[in-house]
């Protein structure tokens, strides 16, 4: 079509529908793809989204340490935009990926935004890997009480079943 913004969007869904299946690979292929894109072609707003989805395809790879400044210039490509669909289940993975590598306070507000995103209604259909990343999030916290991740994980099925999203509950 030779349309730039809708080559951004395929890019990037590209990457979303591979994170998706959780295919690492794919994803970073197709994440690095739209940085290289909005590089080339100026647009911070695929910018962001590129870097948000390949630091979310690094933490699906094993590489989470290096997938945290990747997911911080991220945000903040997507904060000059004021756009962020998506993005509390990206903040769901930056808990995560900050946990992991031992930055728990930074990682509890990461999940305190998670947390308030679910309770305000808006962006459904990624709730249920929110609900699962903060599962993940809390087994990583020091004297984590596992039954707070459990709750999480239950939360995340019982919502899956809810919206028969039946992906979303394999995953959960």
């Amino acid at each position: 079509m030779g349309h730039v913004h809708t080559l951004g969007h395929a890019l990037a869904h590209g990457a979303i529908f591979a994170l998706v299946a959780r295919n690492a690979g794919e994803a970073l292929r197709f994440s690095a793809e739209t940085i290289a894109f909005a590089d080339e072609h100026d647009m911070d707003l695929w910018r962001g989204y590129g870097s948000i989805l390949n630091a979310y395809a690094r933490v699906l790879a094993g590489d989470t340490a290096s997938s945290i400044p990747v997911m911080e210039n991220g945000f903040w490509h997507l904060a000059r935009t004021q756009t962020g669909t998506m993005v509390p289940v990206h903040h769901a993975v930056h808990a995560y990926a900050l946990a992991k590598v031992g930055r728990f306070d930074e990682a509890a507000r990461e999940a305190a935004l998670v947390r308030d995103e679910i309770r305000s209604g808006t962006e459904r259909y990624f709730w249920t890997e929110c609900l699962r990343w903060l599962g993940d999030y809390q087994r990583l916290l020091p004297r984590a009480d596992l039954g707070d991740a459990e709750a999480s994980y239950e939360e995340a099925l019982e919502c899956a079943r809810r919206q028969r999203a039946l992906t979303w509950e394999l995953c959960a």
